[in-house]
């Protein structure tokens, strides 16, 4: 039961701290980027691995005025490029 609670306490303050979260595929398959964004447009970036996601990126300045995307594209199996646009 405890386990039970913990696990939905963590889905809903991360539900509440995170607005959007997308995952990037490398270009052959085997690698994969987890994209999210909190509600003023921060990225972190985490790369997937088999039971937890480890932290490659993270914006710790304010967040944006405007709407922000974010997009990866992938250079090669280990390197990728972050873009932002407003």
């Amino acid at each position: 039961m405890l386990a039970g609670l913990f696990f939905f306490l963590s889905r809903f303050c991360h539900g509440v701290l995170t607005a959007e979260e997308i995952g990037y595929g490398s270009l052959r398959g085997p690698n994969t980027i987890v994209m999210s964004c909190d509600h003023v447009c921060r990225p972190t970036v985490y790369k997937k691995c088999l039971l937890w996601k480890g932290k490659v990126f993270e914006y710790t300045d304010s967040g944006f005025m405007e709407t922000a995307h974010f997009g990866v594209e992938w250079l090669s199996e280990e390197e990728f490029c972050l873009h932002m646009t407003t």
